[in-house]
């Protein structure tokens, strides 16, 4: 590959991640974990962007939504992501859905909360 392409990636890449809030170094994560699985990193930016959407749903109505009808159900208690960033909460969010042991309430319960 030639520098001028390899430099163009680059900084395109480093557009995308700053597009999604997210470092270089979360978004090439991204990228690395969903070539394992048919992905890439814009689309893992896609469910960090919904999410964003979920928590502007919910700041507007905490009584309804994915966040309110799935956050207990991950053992959230309100106040839990208070002061984290984004980020940091859609990590937690993938750690207790991780430790799920029922995998299909850890798929239902991602699939409510990130659905479109």
């Amino acid at each position: 590959m030639s520098p001028v392409r390899s430099n163009a990636e680059t900084a395109e890449s480093y557009g995308i991640a700053r597009s999604y809030g997210v470092n270089i170094d979360t978004f090439n994560a991204w990228q690395s974990l969903g070539k394992q699985m048919g992905l890439n990193g814009e689309n893992f930016g896609d469910l960090f962007e919904e999410y964003r959407n979920k928590v502007s749903d919910f700041k507007k109505d905490p009584t309804k939504g994915a966040i309110a009808e799935n956050f207990p159900l991950l053992g959230f208690k309100a106040g839990d992501m208070y002061g984290k960033s984004n980020e940091d909460q859609v990590s937690s969010i993938f750690e207790r859905l991780l430790k799920l042991d029922n995998e299909q309430l850890a798929a239902g319960v991602r699939g409510l909360h990130l659905r479109r």
